[in-house]
């Protein structure tokens, strides 16, 4: 399981000697610094999805392990607003108080895993190993639907 051995690996990080934090730290603040200058030398669509490793000075990193860095440096601002566009309704729906009191536990628990997800796509992976997202993200979306037309009632198909 994908999320066990990430848990067991940050687990492990935390415990060794703050040489080796040290340095995991240091790493990330160059890949973050690499992303960033990437997306300032390619603002509007990035350097192209995929190609941070084809990019980056870095050659031991294949992505900037930040999903708002990596769409950024790869996507440009038309990939971040795309990503947006597609995003914005389903998040602005998730952090609705009302509408996820309301709804069902299969509901809750698909923005459970989108909250997670997206936590956790702060700080590892790359969207294509991340595309469990997508699926939370339909799930969310069909739950709510389905929660909705299961309130109203059933449908006549006499019409």
């Amino acid at each position: 399981d994908v999320f066990s051995s990430k848990l067991i690996t940050f687990l492990n990080i935390l415990t060794v000697s703050d040489g080796v934090v040290s340095n995991i730290l240091r790493a990330r603040e160059s890949i973050f610094h690499e992303s960033w200058v990437m997306f300032a030398n390619n603002p509007i669509f990035g350097v192209g999805f995929g190609e941070f490793l084809y990019h980056s000075e870095l050659s031991y990193f294949r992505h900037s392990h930040n999903l708002i860095l990596e769409l950024l440096s790869e996507t440009g601002v038309v990939g971040l607003f795309a990503f947006m566009f597609f995003w914005g309704p389903v998040l602005f729906q998730l952090f609705n108080r009302k509408l996820i009191s309301r709804s069902s536990p299969r509901t809750r628990l698909a923005a459970f895993l989108i909250v997670g997800q997206l936590a956790m796509m702060q700080v590892s992976g790359d969207l294509g190993n991340n595309s469990l997202i997508f699926f939370f993200g339909v799930l969310f979306v069909a739950s709510i639907h389905f929660d909705k037309s299961f309130r109203s009632g059933p449908v006549s198909l006499d019409g």
